[in-house]
């Protein structure tokens, strides 16, 4: 099995995510990014295990917002 989708697999089952939402999790930790979502429920479940951001802050982060 692929790498990516070994890790959103396990993603997906300990913290109860959704596949695609396991996907986005799993790239930003393989990329050591963060990951952008308007997704309260994704945001609080993988706060613990990768770096998570609204839009919004992105967006401030950036300078831009």
């Amino acid at each position: 099995m692929d790498a990516l989708a070994e890790a959103s697999a396990y993603l997906a089952a300990d913290y109860a995510l959704r596949g695609a939402d396991a996907v986005y999790v799993a790239t930003a930790r393989q990329h050591n990014s963060a990951l952008v979502t308007l997704d309260r429920e994704v945001r609080e479940r993988v706060i613990t295990i990768v770096r998570v951001l609204t839009p919004e802050s992105a967006l401030a982060e950036l300078g831009t917002g």
